[in-house]
């Protein structure tokens, strides 16, 4: 009887758990982080935001942009960027840190980034 008692609490903190968790909801481009605001406006300037979301699980919150030309964007709670995925569309590289553009540049010349 403890051991069903002890199985049935732990199933029901773990359907409470998974009710709270994944918790996604559509937002506005003002609701974003600052810093999320300012990166779109520097680096994607003229890009309209078709969707922005926040999630919330386990490991905090994120905020996720589908921009109209299909590009996605990740960011942190903070506001910085995480993932930058242009769809087969070249992204801009201002964001991009200097060494890792001349690296690929070396490597891989006259190629474009799409995804970071």
């Amino acid at each position: 009887m403890k051991r069903f008692l002890s199985l049935t609490l732990a199933l029901l903190v773990l359907a409470t758990l998974s009710l709270h968790a994944g918790s996604d909801r559509v937002i506005q481009t003002n609701q974003l982080p600052k810093a999320a605001q300012l990166f779109l406006a520097k680096h994607f300037a003229g890009r309209n935001v078709s969707l922005a979301k926040e999630d919330r699980d386990f490991s905090g919150t994120t905020y996720d942009v589908l921009l109209a030309d299909g590009t996605e964007i990740e960011f942190s709670s903070r506001g910085e960027w995480k993932d930058v995925d242009g769809k087969r569309t070249a992204l801009p590289t201002s964001f991009i840190p200097a060494q890792i553009i001349n690296a690929l540049r070396a490597q891989h010349a006259g190629e474009s980034i799409v995804q970071i």
